[in-house]
């Protein structure tokens, strides 16, 4: 094709058409620049194609990955609320007569408020958005605000659990030296067949203003705890409605559109 048109140059020259030479020079010339735009076009359309099919490869991802948040959220928060029931059981044991303590299985109701939940998110997705500078391929602006939503509520969920432990270790050290610990552990993994032998008065912390302050920090720090989770199971929510749509397409570079 290049010979041909150095050849058809060469013939325009040779028999002196200056003004046909120039005009085809012009003509190869747009033909050039037609060819250039017409490859940059080519270029930007399988720039966009590609950015698409990653765009839509992150929703799918987020609404997996959030499905499994959502499940290990509801479980977590279970094990949050039963153990907040006993506690607010325990406030109302505490200043009973012995004989009454007596007829309720405090061991029991013990070893509940510490079956605590503290769920470790799947963030896999999320990370790689941040991290990798894949929020440049969002374009939904709902996704990508509630991308950041998540972040910062998480954080609020883990220092409230930081505050929760710290009163729940309190407590822990103070049941070490006041109840026996055997007690409660014949209703967890231990499974002992029989209480402690040593000759304690587990009833006496129902009479102390120690315990009753321990517990009342830990209920406090607790309602805050299961508040901020249900605000991140509003978000996680959000984010499965708002991905949804692409959830059961895989999109490939061979796939032309959304």
């Amino acid at each position: 094709m290049l010979n041909l048109f150095k050849n058809i140059r060469h013939k325009l020259l040779n028999e002196g058409k200056t003004i046909n030479y120039l005009k085809y020079a012009f003509g190869e010339i747009i033909l050039v620049v037609i060819g250039i735009l017409m490859a940059l076009q080519i270029n930007n359309w399988n720039e966009d194609r590609q950015a698409t099919i990653e765009e839509h490869n992150i929703y799918r991802n987020l609404n997996t990955e959030f499905k499994v948040n959502k499940t290990l959220l509801q479980s977590d928060l279970l094990l949050n609320e039963g153990s907040m029931a006993s506690g607010k059981i325990i406030m109302d044991l505490i200043g009973s007569d012995e004989s009454y303590l007596k007829t309720k299985n405090i061991d029991s109701i013990l070893y509940q408020l510490f079956e605590m939940g503290s769920v470790s998110f799947s963030e896999n997705t999320v990370l790689e958005i941040i991290q990798s500078g894949k929020m440049k391929y969002i374009k939904n602006d709902t996704i990508k605000n509630l991308i950041f939503e998540w972040t910062q509520n998480k954080e609020f969920v883990e220092r409230s659990l930081e505050n929760r432990e710290r009163v729940s270790n309190l407590l822990l050290a103070y049941i070490y030296k006041t109840y026996p610990l055997k007690n409660i552990d014949m209703y967890g993994r231990l499974k002992w067949q029989s209480p402690s032998k040593l000759s304690i008065d587990k009833f006496a912390i129902f009479k102390a203003v120690e315990f009753e302050s321990l517990i009342d920090d830990l209920l406090y720090n607790y309602q805050g705890f299961i508040a901020r989770q249900k605000s991140l199971e509003t978000i996680i929510d959000r984010i499965i409605q708002a991905s949804e749509p692409y959830a059961h397409k895989n999109m490939t570079s061979d796939d032309q559109t959304i």
